[in-house]
């Protein structure tokens, strides 16, 4: 399972090397559309998923549950912001012409 320290880290390194979405070269564009929770991530957010569906959650758990949940948010606010961005760009194919 993931620590929440080795999230957190990670997050706090993210949060001050990000530059805004619209700034990215096309090929960092293109990698934010595909992107993904890692897997140790994804692990972590399914089994804290599992826990607080059979109410089992600690309170470190609901801790780390909020945090992965805030990451995932955050990770799909910049997948969306990728995604148009790659569209107005021409890098692909609006959604709708799928």
């Amino acid at each position: 399972m993931v620590h929440f320290n080795d999230i957190l880290l990670e997050w706090l390194t993210h949060s001050f090397t990000e530059y805004p979405v619209k700034n990215l070269p096309d090929s960092q564009i293109l990698a934010l559309c595909n992107m993904q929770l890692d897997e140790p991530q994804q692990e972590a957010l399914d089994t804290l998923l599992e826990k607080q569906r059979e109410d089992e959650l600690t309170s470190a758990d609901s801790q780390e549950l909020q945090f992965l949940m805030k990451l995932y948010r955050r990770g799909l606010i910049r997948k969306a912001k990728a995604l148009k961005i790659a569209v107005d760009r021409g890098l692909i194919s609006p959604l709708s012409a799928a």
